[in-house]
């Protein structure tokens, strides 16, 4: 966790992406350590645009980060639902079943990101994704599919963004990049993990 700080202090990463459980004020990493808190240490993302996985930030750390200077911020207001089979691996579902829709709605909003398109497009791009994914499994008759389709539209109404809505990040190359590294932060799974500094040009 001090490394991520530290790294989200020292360097500009542009855009940030942080994945954890979370609360209205608050975004945990792995065994619910405190990552962000609104008002105690959300001003590390100054100047960064953020994109935070986790459930009910943007009803008081979102906000609280834009008080702070953060170009934007793109989360839920709501918990953030999904689904997998629980008779795959992880890895087995993610490929082919449940947990695709989801999936593939969060990497659009991040390609849209790191493509450099405005917040606005990126918020857009996610509910346009969202409503894809609704419409493609309308016709399915298996009652899981239905699930599947109320927790996306559960997910699509709780998506928000704040912030400026022009404000787009600039895609790293490797001549921009610090001592050799991709200037990004991002983060999978219940842990909130610095991925990018690890990712050489």
């Amino acid at each position: 966790l001090d490394n991520l700080l530290d790294a989200l202090e020292k360097y500009n990463f542009n855009a940030i992406f942080l994945g954890g459980h979370g609360n209205e004020t608050t975004l945990t990493g792995q065994n619910y350590q405190q990552i962000l808190k609104a008002c105690v240490n959300d001003q590390v993302m100054s100047g960064n645009l953020a994109y935070l996985l986790s459930c009910y930030t943007g009803l008081e750390l979102g906000p609280s980060m834009i008080s702070k200077k953060t170009q934007a911020y793109v989360g839920y207001n709501r918990d953030f639902r999904f689904m997998i089979d629980s008779d795959l691996s992880i890895q087995e579902d993610s490929l082919t079943s449940l947990a695709q829709p989801f999936q593939e709605i969060v990497l659009e909003i991040i390609t849209r990101i790191l493509k450099g398109q405005s917040m606005g497009a990126v918020y857009n791009g996610g509910v346009l994704k969202c409503n894809e994914w609704i419409e493609k499994l309308f016709e399915r008759r298996e009652y899981q599919w239905g699930q599947v389709i109320e927790f996306l539209k559960h997910n699509r109404d709780a998506l928000i963004a704040l912030g400026k809505r022009e404000v787009h990040a600039t895609p790293p190359t490797p001549t921009s990049a610090p001592g050799g590294f991709i200037p990004f932060a991002a983060s999978v799974g219940g842990g909130a993990l610095l991925l990018a500094l690890g990712m050489l040009m």
